[in-house]
């Protein structure tokens, strides 16, 4: 089973047999899935509202993200990353 989170979790594209789509907020367990599929494409994930340039908007679901990764035991995970 795979799971692919991305900003708005309501991308038709990613549909399919197997395929649990989530929003990054909504991660589930990363373990629960063979494949995880972390895509940071969406220009909204890089928003700032605030002063600080070191910060984005979901700071908070990156943090969290970041230690499921690290507690992560068996899970494939694949981040994409690439400009739009």
């Amino acid at each position: 089973m795979i799971q692919i989170l991305t900003y708005s979790g309501n991308e038709e594209n990613f549909n399919g047999k197997d395929i649990v789509l989530n929003k990054i907020h909504d991660a589930r367990s990363l373990d629960d899935f063979d494949i995880n599929v972390i895509d940071l494409k969406d220009e909204k994930i890089w928003r700032n509202n605030g002063n600080s340039f070191s910060y984005v908007n979901i700071m908070n679901d990156f943090i969290s993200i970041s230690d499921m990764i690290g507690l992560s035991k068996k899970a494939s995970i694949i981040v994409f990353f690439h400009r739009i």
